[in-house]
């Protein structure tokens, strides 16, 4: 019903459904998930990180780079289809959506981290 894609350089997760007349693929901005990263006007005065040894000296924090997005490298939708998994390598975490049946909609129900512990076990080399 929706289709989700994953945009590495972007760091976002945009959502399209289907139109039940044409049966083209319409943008839900609504639906789709963007970081503070995405909605930044980057050029090349304003880049989006110059890093600890860049000229001018600016450091974004975590969340305005894009995290937990930053370096998603792949998604799933679950069986049922009410969760998405995405993985990010940079962030060394996978990341639970919950999936909106009606908006296809996202909202984030977990984050595993490397090093979290479940069950008495800590997860490593994620």
């Amino acid at each position: 019903r929706f289709v989700y894609v994953a945009s590495y350089w972007s760091r976002s997760i945009v959502v399209f459904h289907r139109d039940i007349v044409s049966g083209h693929l319409v943008y839900s901005s609504q639906a789709s998930l963007l970081t503070s990263f995405t909605l930044s006007r980057v050029t090349d005065t304003n880049p989006p990180d110059s890093g600890p040894t860049a000229s001018i000296g600016r450091r974004l924090t975590r969340e305005r780079f894009g995290a937990p997005l930053r370096s998603m490298h792949a998604m799933t939708m679950s069986p049922d289809q009410k969760n998405l998994y995405v993985t990010s390598f940079g962030d060394d975490r996978v990341l639970v959506y919950g999936v909106d049946a009606v908006t296809g909609a996202l909202h984030l129900v977990q984050e595993v981290r490397n090093g979290d512990a479940h069950a008495d076990r800590s997860i490593n080399a994620m």
